[in-house]
């Protein structure tokens, strides 16, 4: 605040606050940082003498106060974006959005696109793979470990595919619609004994 100051009120080199750039890791930091210069200001104007050049300089720093780029990196980056979009090859009329705004944003494009995927028939078989290992629906969305203490007592809707079960063709034997093994040929041989 202090570097500020000097830079905005300093008799040999004086630079407007509307040239300056004051970069904050946070807009709670931003916001203070500012009434501070308010409060800083002010007490320099009233302690300057009337009409005199460190005088019209703090008046002129308080005037610029609300415009001055003080605040996150980010909130800076912005600023500069929406004073110059065409030079940086965007709209004119572009608009940042906050993290609560992207994520809804973002849920937005996926259902879509998802929706969009499982339309499809070609990749309707490929697209339903990876929801095979999705958790069930009564979970929230959390990282691994959270998820499964959630859910170990909840059962999940979906019943598993049954795996079929390869059979050799050399096999003297075969399975029966209850499971059990005949003898080929003979429909009433024993089961699980060779002809």
């Amino acid at each position: 605040m202090n570097r500020v100051v000097a830079t905005v009120l300093s008799p040999d080199q004086a630079v407007p606050l509307r040239h300056v750039a004051a970069v904050t890791f946070t807009e709670k930091a931003g916001a203070e940082l500012r009434d501070r210069l308010r409060v800083a200001f002010e007490s320099e104007l009233g302690a300057a003498e009337p009409g005199s050049e460190r005088a019209v300089r703090a008046d002129e720093a308080l005037q610029d106060l609300d415009a001055a780029a003080i605040g996150t990196l980010h909130s800076f980056a912005e600023r500069i974006l929406g004073e110059h979009p065409i030079e940086a090859g965007l709209p004119p009329l572009i608009e940042v959005r906050d993290e609560v705004a992207s994520g809804v944003a973002f849920d937005d494009r996926w259902t879509v696109l998802r929706t969009a995927l499982l339309d499809d028939p070609g990749l309707a078989r490929h697209s339903q793979m990876p929801t095979a290992a999705a958790p069930a629906p009564n979970c929230s969305p959390a990282p691994v470990q959270t998820r499964r203490r959630r859910c170990r007592s909840k059962p999940h809707p979906r019943e598993p595919e049954p795996v079929p079960v390869p059979v050799h063709r050399s096999s003297r034997h075969r399975l029966t619609k209850t499971g059990t093994a005949t003898s080929r040929g003979s429909a009433n041989a024993r089961p699980g004994r060779p002809r």
